[in-house]
């Protein structure tokens, strides 16, 4: 017979197979069902990228210059790499070009 376990979050009561393994806790499965601790870090993620977004392009705006010094650095200092990523990014726009080409 397989043990039942009641989900924190969503309150159904579900065999402990829809639980992770918690060894903190008195049965040592998890508090929440996988579906439920499933949607909580996919919510998460959704907020942190946002964030990281948000954060990414206020900080290249304040920091254009020192950005700039950095990239030009670099680039005088790995010309092989430098090169490869030119030609990585032209090919990969001229694709997008001739695909929006192709679409109109």
């Amino acid at each position: 017979m397989e043990k039942i376990k009641r989900c924190q979050t969503c309150k159904q009561e579900l065999p402990v197979t829809n639980f992770c393994k918690n060894n903190r806790s008195k049965d040592g499965y998890n508090y929440h069902c996988k579906p439920c601790v499933k949607v909580y870090q996919t919510s998460i993620k959704d907020r942190l990228q946002a964030y990281q977004k948000e954060y990414q392009k206020k900080y290249r705006v304040e920091n254009k210059e020192s950005l700039y010094e950095y990239i030009k650095n670099w680039t005088i200092a790995n010309p092989e790499k430098a090169k490869a990523s030119h030609i990585k990014a032209s090919a990969k726009y001229r694709a997008k070009q001739k695909q929006l080409q192709n679409e109109q």
